[in-house]
């Protein structure tokens, strides 16, 4: 049986382009990236305030007052990366990347204000904590997901010192997104606008298809549903 664990530090976060529909891009080989260098991650629920209907009677007193529940229908988000990593702004932005004459991404200029942005399934990994450790094999992680996102380039300050890259999103919910472009959701997938669970590790570098681009930043090979 599983303990009452807690989430400690943030350590790795991976983002995958969707289609229009919420639906996975199995054939998209620069549709995904990978990031093991994230500061933060930002989270504050989007509520939907309950409507108060009251009604007085004909000498000022309140005969009647009734207000409905609030609602949180979605979430806010917040990521600050330790490092300006271009592919997982592009995947998460629509960033356009810039190329040199072999191909290579050294850079990158802002989204295209006129395009539609693609939703974007969102994951982050933190350590599963009991007490002053780190939990056992093999459920030491806690996975997150937000099923369905779409992110704009945040408030970046330049000065002395290191830039925090930040990028802000927005969560909603996705009934269209089955096991997820990797194909590690829990059981039917995730469809309500964020879900975690309790998860074996945290993708490395050196697997598959994570290894595919000697990654430490940057875009992940075609998503494992393509296979």
């Amino acid at each position: 049986m599983y303990g009452c664990y807690q989430s400690l530090d943030l350590v790795a976060v991976r983002a995958s382009i969707l289609d229009t529909d919420g639906s996975r891009l199995c054939s998209n080989a620069n549709g995904s990236a990978y990031n093991l260098r994230p500061i933060s991650l930002g989270r504050t629920p989007i509520v939907s305030t309950g409507e108060t209907f009251e009604q007085k009677s004909g000498d000022g007193t309140i005969c009647v007052s009734i207000t409905d529940s609030d609602v949180t229908t979605g979430e806010t988000l917040t990521l600050n990366l330790c490092q300006l990593d271009l592919e997982l702004i592009s995947v998460m932005t629509g960033a356009e990347l810039l190329l040199d004459g072999s191909a290579e991404v050294f850079g990158l200029e802002a989204p295209d204000p006129g395009v539609t942005q693609s939703p974007i399934e969102f994951h982050a990994w933190t350590k599963a904590y009991s007490g002053s450790s780190q939990v056992a094999d093999p459920r030491d992680y806690w996975h997150w997901v937000w099923p369905s996102t779409k992110w704009s380039i945040g408030d970046w300050t330049f000065q002395r010192g290191i830039l925090s890259v930040s990028l802000t999103g927005k969560a909603a919910a996705n009934a269209n997104l089955g096991n997820g472009s990797f194909g590690d959701l829990p059981g039917a997938g995730v469809q309500q606008f964020f879900g975690v669970w309790l998860d074996n590790d945290v993708p490395a570098s050196t697997d598959a298809p994570y290894s595919d681009n000697g990654l430490s930043c940057g875009f992940v090979d075609t998503p494992a549903c393509s296979s």
